[in-house]
C-alpha cells in the first residue's frame, strides 16, 4: 500500500535532479563492484534481481522490452529499497528502450531504402548512367548513426544532463560502428540489384553491429572505447523516458538521410551546382523559387542549376533530373533542402565536406545552450542538415549571374565565371562540379566577362585552356561558317584538280 512518498518525495522523481540528489552515480557504482563477475546473468539482470520486486526474469537488450520493466516505485519502498536502486533500474529500464527504439527504426529504415533504390534510379539518375557511386556509403552511415547516439544530448539542453554522460553513448556508439560495420566497396556499384544486395548487406551488418553493442551494455562489459553502462547512465541521462525518439521518427529520419546522401552522391559526378550571390534583399528572385535559399547568415542567396551542354557549342542552366519530385513528399525532402545543406557544407568544408567538419558541426549542436538560434540539431533540419547535401558552390559575390532555368536567350546562357574573391577559388570550382574541360564554359565565360571592365577572362584560373583544334572550332561554328568552310574545301580541291590537269596536259601534250 502506498504511503504517499513516491508523488510528494521529490528523491522518488524520476527526474535528473532526484536522480544526483541520492548519488545514484556513486551508489550503483559502489554496488556493481561487489557483484561477482563470473555470473552469466551481467550488469541488469543482477541489478534487477536484487532491489524492488526482485525479478529473476529482470534482461535487458535488444527484443527484450517485456523483460526488462520493473514495478512502480511503491515496491521499493515496501522492501525498504534505496531511491538510487529505484532511479538505476528506471534509467536501465529506458536505456533498454532506447536501443531497441534505434534498433527498430533503422531496420525498418534501412529496408525501407533497400525497397526505394530502384525508385531512385529511375527518377533521379541518367538512364544512361545507373551506376551508384558509393564509395564513401561507410562514413553515411556511421554519420546518421552517430546522429541518433546523441539524440538524448540535443533533448539533453532541457533535462541539463551532464556532457560526459551522453557524450559516452555518443563515443561508444561511434567507436563500436566504426569497428564493426562492413566497409564499402571499392568502386561505383554498377546495377539496381548489386546496389539493393550490398544495401541489405549493409543492413544487416548494421543490425548485428546494434544488437550486440546492446546486449554486451546490458551485461555490463566495456565499448569499444573502453565505457560501460555506468557512464551510459550518470548525470541522469535515461532516468527520464522523454529521452528517447519514437522508432517511427528515427525510421523516417533514417531513410530521408540515405536516400539524400544516395542522390547527392550521384548529383556530385553531374554538372550540378550551386550560385551564390551577395544580396540584403531577401526578396530577390532573380534565380528559380524553387531552390532559393536565402541566408541572413552569409547575406545572400543561393540557386541551384545543372548545366546542359548542346551538340554545337552551346550551354544553357536547367532543372537538375527529378528536381520536381523534391517538393516535401518525397521522404520529407525539399528543393530548398537541397540549396541549404549544400550551403552549410560549403562554409564549412568549401569543396570538401569531410567527416571532421561533420562532427565540428555536430559538436556546435552539443555545446548550443539554446542561446543561438541559427544552430538546429539534426533532427530538426532533416535533409537541410549540413553534409546530406554537398553540391558545389559558386560565390559569385556582387555578380548576379542567376536566372530562371531553361534561359535560351543567349548562347551559352549566365554562368558562374568567377568564383570567391578575385575569382581565386574558380579553378577549384570547375573541378567540384565536373566543369573541367568544358569548352561551351570558357567560351561562355569569355563572352560574359567581355563586357566587365573590372573582369579579365585572361586572368582567371580555369583550370584549363581553350582548345584550339579544328573539332572544336566546328563544333562552335554555325551553319554559315560550316557552309563557308565546305563551300572552300570543295573550291580548293576543283583549284588543285585543275592544276593536275593543267600539268599533266603540258608534260603530255
Amino acid at each position: 500500500m502506498s504511503d504517499g512518498r513516491c508523488s510528494s518525495d521529490p528523491l522518488w522523481a524520476t527526474t535528473p535532479e532526484a536522480y544526483r540528489a541520492a548519488d545514484t552515480d556513486n551508489q550503483l557504482a559502489s554496488w556493481w563492484a561487489t557483484q561477482p563477475r563470473d555470473s552469466n546473468d551481467g550488469f541488469a539482470r543482477q541489478l534487477g534481481q536484487s532491489f524492488g520486486d526482485q525479478r529473476t526474469f529482470f534482461q535487458c537488450g535488444i527484443d527484450r522490452e517485456p523483460s526488462c520493466t520493473i514495478s512502480g516505485c511503491d515496491t521499493f519502498l515496501q522492501a525498504n529499497d534505496p531511491p538510487w536502486a529505484y532511479q538505476a533500474l528506471v534509467s536501465t529500464m529506458n536505456l533498454n528502450m532506447y536501443f531497441n527504439a534505434i534498433f527498430d527504426g533503422v531496420v525498418a529504415g534501412q529496408l525501407g531504402y533497400t525497397n526505394t533504390i530502384p525508385d531512385i534510379a529511375e527518377m533521379f539518375f541518367p538512364a544512361n548512367d545507373q551506376n551508384f557511386p558509393f564509395g564513401d556509403g561507410s562514413p553515411w552511415i556511421i554519420a546518421i548513426l552517430t546522429i541518433l547516439f546523441a539524440f538524448p544530448l540535443f533533448w539533453g539542453h532541457k533535462a541539463a544532463m551532464a556532457g560526459a554522460t551522453t557524450g559516452a553513448l555518443l563515443i561508444g556508439g561511434t567507436t563500436t560502428a566504426e569497428d564493426k560495420l562492413e566497409p564499402p566497396p571499392g568502386s561505383n556499384i554498377g546495377s539496381v540489384v548489386e546496389m539493393q544486395n550490398y544495401a541489405m548487406n549493409y543492413g544487416e551488418s548494421t543490425r548485428r553491429m546494434l544488437s550486440e553493442w546492446a546486449n554486451s551494455t546490458f551485461m555490463g562489459e566495456k565499448d569499444k572505447s573502453n565505457h560501460t553502462i555506468l557512464e551510459y547512465l550518470a548525470g541522469g541521462a535515461f532516468v527520464d523516458s522523454d529521452a528517447i525518439p519514437p522508432p517511427e521518427d528515427i525510421e523516417a529520419f533514417y531513410k530521408t538521410q540515405m536516400v539524400s546522401r544516395t542522390i547527392n552522391a550521384k548529383w556530385r559526378t553531374s554538372k550540378i551546382f550551386i550560385m551564390f550571390k551577395s544580396t540584403l534583399d531577401a526578396d530577390i528572385n532573380s534565380g528559380p523559387s524553387q531552390t532559393k535559399y536565402y541566408s541572413e547568415e552569409d547575406k545572400g542567396v543561393y540557386y541551384l542549376y545543372e548545366m546542359l551542354e548542346g551538340n554545337r557549342m552551346t550551354s544553357t542552366l536547367v532543372k537538375p533530373l527529378g528536381l520536381d519530385d523534391f517538393d516535401g513528399s518525397y521522404f520529407g525532402i525539399t528543393a530548398q533542402d537541397i540549396t541549404r545543406a549544400s550551403a552549410k557544407s560549403f562554409r564549412a568544408g568549401q569543396f570538401n565536406y569531410t567527416n571532421e567538419d561533420f562532427v565540428t558541426e555536430l559538436d556546435d549542436v552539443l555545446a548550443n545552450d539554446g542561446a543561438n538560434a541559427s544552430i538546429s540539431d539534426p533532427f530538426k533540419e532533416g535533409a537541410a542538415w549540413p553534409g546530406t547535401w554537398t553540391i558545389p558552390v559558386c560565390d559569385t559575390g556582387k555578380y548576379d549571374w542567376n536566372v530562371q532555368y531553361d534561359d535560351y536567350s543567349s548562347r551559352y546562357g549566365k554562368l558562374p565565371c568567377c568564383c570567391g574573391p578575385d575569382c581565386k577559388d574558380t579553378a577549384a570550382f570547375v573541378r567540384a562540379a565536373n566543369i573541367l574541360g568544358s569548352q561551351a564554359f570558357l567560351r561562355g565565360c569569355w563572352e560574359q566577362l567581355r563586357t566587365l571592365p573590372d573582369l579579365d577572362f585572361e586572368r582567371i584560373d580555369y583550370g584549363y585552356s581553350w582548345d584550339r583544334t579544328f573539332p572544336v572550332f566546328w563544333s562552335e561554328a554555325n551553319d554559315g561558317v560550316r557552309a563557308g568552310v565546305v563551300i572552300g574545301i570543295i573550291a580548293g580541291g576543283v583549284i588543285v584538280l585543275s592544276l593536275i590537269i593543267c600539268c599533266l596536259a603540258a608534260c603530255c601534250g
